[in-house]
């Protein structure tokens, strides 16, 4: 079961999500060690662990573990006590680049033999016997549950199907930046100019990129769409007295949307941003950013498509187009609760 592109492939994919920068991990060398846990910080952004191990000299060494967030792990079957404290475990990932004692967690294998998958795109890694990973993030009730909320077309919850689906539309390992744009990309320190880790809620595009659940309400005039990371709100203006001049709007993070209805499309265009990140790994964006949106419910009810038009002239030297697309799982849209460390 210890194949090195099976694991690849699962950094590859969970990429595409935006969730946040990985790039501080060493992912050319999977790395295993045993030990004992001895904290556990089951909150957002990601679920930490804390494990003592036997260092090279004898000494006890302490390493951070970095998994998911809890969504991500609750939806593959992880609950907070299937790694407690006092276990002692092997577990299998990436260590930083940096040399400092942290850890990007993939695998935990318990002393009774059970293995948990820590990535909801991971495959097990020592055995068939596992908790979590790619097979228990799908969900075989989608049929089910759409069926049952057609008549809501847009306005339900959606989630992702299968995380290992990957955008589609322009190559984002291979953007096409401007120069300053990629002199000030390669600046970017994911330890220290990374406002997620902070538990600062990204702006647009970023935040309509992650694997948590979205929900469209209708309010007649306006339409808010909910992100379940981070909380975030957006609103998008129809018609009414609340439709103004984007001239007139004050820059904020989620921007000024306005849409229309084409046939059965929800067209959005979003502009007045003023979040400084395209992505999670540090592409910039500037306030001259503007997003075209389409989001269009299939035929058969079940799935949300999704495309998104970047335009940004002072980042990218062409237009940005990221495609993807939710099913209805019927999942809450739960509190998010974000901890930063102190």
């Amino acid at each position: 079961m210890k194949t090195l592109s099976a694991l690849l492939m699962m950094v590859l994919c969970t990429g595409t999500f935006a969730h946040h920068s990985r790039i501080q991990y060493d992912m050319t060398v999977i790395r295993e060690m045993s030990g004992e846990i001895v904290a556990v910080k089951w909150r957002n952004p990601h679920v930490m662990y804390t494990i003592r191990i036997d260092g090279p000299n004898g000494e006890d060494e302490t390493w951070m573990l970095e998994a998911g967030s809890i969504y991500m792990l609750a939806r593959t079957g992880i609950t907070r006590n299937r790694v407690e404290i006092g276990d002692t475990v092997r577990v299998a990932g990436y260590a930083s680049g940096r040399g400092d004692p942290e850890f990007y967690l993939t695998n935990v294998l318990l002393a009774d033999g059970q293995e948990i998958v820590m990535l909801p795109s991971a495959s097990p890694y020592w055995s068939d016997d596992a908790v979590g990973g790619r097979d228990q993030w799908s969900n075989s009730a989608v049929t089910e549950v759409a069926n049952g909320n057609e008549s809501q077309g847009i306005f339900r919850v959606w989630s992702r199907d299968e995380i290992s689906s990957s955008t589609t539309g322009t190559d984002l390992s291979n953007l096409p930046l401007t120069e300053p744009a990629r002199e000030r990309k390669e600046a970017f320190d994911p330890l220290r100019d990374d406002p997620a880790l902070d538990c600062i809620s990204p702006g647009m595009p970023r935040s309509m990129g992650g694997p948590h659940p979205i929900q469209f309400i209708d309010h007649g005039d306006e339409i808010e769409i909910q992100n379940a990371e981070f909380d975030i709100r957006r609103t998008v203006f129809l018609s009414g007295d609340a439709m103004r001049d984007p001239q007139d709007v004050s820059l904020s993070k989620q921007g000024y949307s306005r849409g229309v209805w084409k046939d059965d499309t929800l067209e959005v265009h979003t502009t007045r941003v003023n979040w400084p990140f395209f992505d999670g790994v540090g592409t910039p964006a500037s306030t001259s950013t503007d997003m075209l949106e389409r989001f269009t419910v299939s035929d058969d009810q079940k799935r949300l498509d999704y495309e998104i038009v970047v335009t940004d002239p002072v980042t990218f030297s062409e237009p940005v187009v990221m495609r993807r697309y939710w099913v209805d799982l019927g999942e809450p849209m739960e509190i998010y609760n974000c901890v930063a460390d102190p």
